[in-house]
């Protein structure tokens, strides 16, 4: 168990940061990463089984007063087999989605540095660190301002006008221009030509 000390930029220049990173970090890898939410047992709680391309992750997160969930994740080694458990279980599916993700760590190790790249959205960073005082350093280090808090959903909605509560699906960038094509309401052009780059980059 503990703390999940982090926070999420979208206002900087993806080359110039990747600049940033390959001199003051190291990088992990880059991989094509899937995730599977289902709808909590209780009021703030999230559950997630994740393969994050390296290892396969069974994770749960609780909401706390604070700016910081409790997490508790432990490796599993199939997907399918834990996905079928938790639906045996009673517990719902909410929704499966893709991405792909690229991951640094700070040279103390301190703090991982993460680019997600989600269907049709532009990269986005998440710094997760292991004290509130290293992750602010990483921010002063990385030269990024502070941002309102936002999310995958919140974005979809700010640039090309989908709503946020859809029914639940699996949004992959296979999927994506089926599943929310729908729900679009302007940059539709847009959402195109960025899906379309991302699927001959990562698939």
């Amino acid at each position: 168990m503990s703390l999940e000390i982090e926070k999420r930029f979208i206002n900087f220049d993806y080359n110039e940061m990747k600049g940033i990173l390959s001199e003051k970090c190291d990088h992990i890898g880059s991989f094509l990463y899937t995730f599977t939410s289902y709808k909590g047992t209780k009021p703030g709680q999230s559950i997630r089984v994740r393969d994050e391309g390296s290892k396969i992750t069974f994770t749960v997160k609780q909401k706390n007063e604070n700016n910081y969930d409790t997490e508790w994740e432990v490796a599993v080694s199939n997907y399918k087999m834990l996905d079928l458990m938790l639906t045996e279980m009673g517990i719902s599916k909410r929704y499966t989605m893709q991405k792909f993700r690229e991951i640094y760590k700070t040279k103390n190790g301190n703090s991982e540095i993460i680019f997600d790249h989600n269907p049709a959205l532009p990269p986005y960073i998440e710094i997760e660190s292991i004290s509130e005082d290293e992750l602010l350093e990483t921010i002063k280090t990385l030269n990024l301002k502070e941002e309102k808090d936002f999310s995958a959903r919140t974005l979809y909605y700010d640039l090309y006008g989908i709503q946020q509560e859809r029914e639940s699906d699996c949004l992959t960038f296979s999927t994506a221009e089926d599943v929310l094509s729908q729900y679009i309401t302007k940059n539709k052009t847009d959402f195109l030509e960025k899906l379309n780059s991302q699927k001959e980059q990562y698939l």
